[in-house]
Protein backbone atom coordinates (compact mmCIF):
# COMPACT_ATOMS: atom_id res chain seq x y z
CA UNK A 1 0.00 0.00 0.00
CA UNK A 2 1.54 3.15 -0.97
CA UNK A 3 1.08 5.96 1.70
CA UNK A 4 1.43 9.77 0.72
CA UNK A 5 4.52 11.66 2.20
CA UNK A 6 4.54 15.36 2.96
CA UNK A 7 7.75 17.00 0.98
CA UNK A 8 8.33 20.86 1.58
CA UNK A 9 4.75 21.42 2.31
CA UNK A 10 3.51 19.42 -0.46
CA UNK A 11 1.73 15.80 -0.55
CA UNK A 12 3.60 13.00 -2.52
CA UNK A 13 2.57 9.39 -3.50
CA UNK A 14 5.62 7.98 -2.76
CA UNK A 15 7.10 5.86 0.40
CA UNK A 16 10.56 7.85 -0.06
CA UNK A 17 10.86 11.46 0.87
CA UNK A 18 12.86 12.79 -2.52
CA UNK A 19 15.11 15.84 -2.05
CA UNK A 20 14.58 16.80 -5.52
CA UNK A 21 10.87 16.85 -4.96
CA UNK A 22 10.10 20.09 -5.06
CA UNK A 23 12.35 21.06 -7.95
CA UNK A 24 10.51 18.54 -9.66
CA UNK A 25 7.78 20.92 -9.57
CA UNK A 26 9.41 23.63 -10.41
CA UNK A 27 9.72 25.97 -7.17
CA UNK A 28 12.75 26.72 -6.06
CA UNK A 29 13.50 26.57 -2.04
CA UNK A 30 14.03 30.56 -2.31
CA UNK A 31 10.17 30.77 -3.77
CA UNK A 32 8.71 28.60 -1.72
CA UNK A 33 10.11 30.38 1.39
CA UNK A 34 8.95 33.45 -0.41
CA UNK A 35 5.74 31.77 -0.46
CA UNK A 36 5.12 30.68 2.73
CA UNK A 37 5.97 33.67 3.82
CA UNK A 38 3.24 35.65 2.09
CA UNK A 39 0.81 32.81 2.97
CA UNK A 40 1.85 33.00 6.53
CA UNK A 41 1.62 37.16 7.06
CA UNK A 42 -1.59 36.55 6.17
CA UNK A 43 -2.53 33.78 8.43
CA UNK A 44 -1.28 35.80 11.38
CA UNK A 45 -3.46 38.70 10.49
CA UNK A 46 -6.57 36.62 10.30
CA UNK A 47 -5.70 35.17 13.29
CA UNK A 48 -5.48 38.41 15.06
CA UNK A 49 -8.52 39.79 13.96
CA UNK A 50 -10.39 36.69 15.22
CA UNK A 51 -8.45 36.09 18.69
CA UNK A 52 -10.77 35.77 21.80
CA UNK A 53 -9.87 36.72 24.79
CA UNK A 54 -9.97 32.66 26.30
CA UNK A 55 -7.57 32.02 22.73
CA UNK A 56 -4.76 34.68 24.19
CA UNK A 57 -5.21 33.75 27.62
CA UNK A 58 -4.61 29.94 26.53
CA UNK A 59 -1.65 31.35 24.01
CA UNK A 60 -0.12 33.38 27.35
CA UNK A 61 -0.10 30.16 29.00
CA UNK A 62 1.87 28.27 26.38
CA UNK A 63 4.61 30.59 26.07
CA UNK A 64 4.48 31.03 30.04
CA UNK A 65 5.08 27.54 30.12
CA UNK A 66 7.64 27.38 26.85
CA UNK A 67 9.53 30.16 29.28
CA UNK A 68 9.95 28.06 32.31
CA UNK A 69 11.00 24.95 30.43
CA UNK A 70 13.88 26.77 28.99
CA UNK A 71 14.72 28.55 32.24
CA UNK A 72 14.92 24.90 33.87
CA UNK A 73 16.85 23.50 31.14
CA UNK A 74 19.67 26.46 30.83
CA UNK A 75 19.74 25.62 35.01
CA UNK A 76 20.43 21.85 34.66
Amino acid sequence: MQRAAVIGGYVSQSQERNAHATAAMGESPIELMQARSALEGSVVTLACARATADALLALRHSVDEMRAAIARSRRS
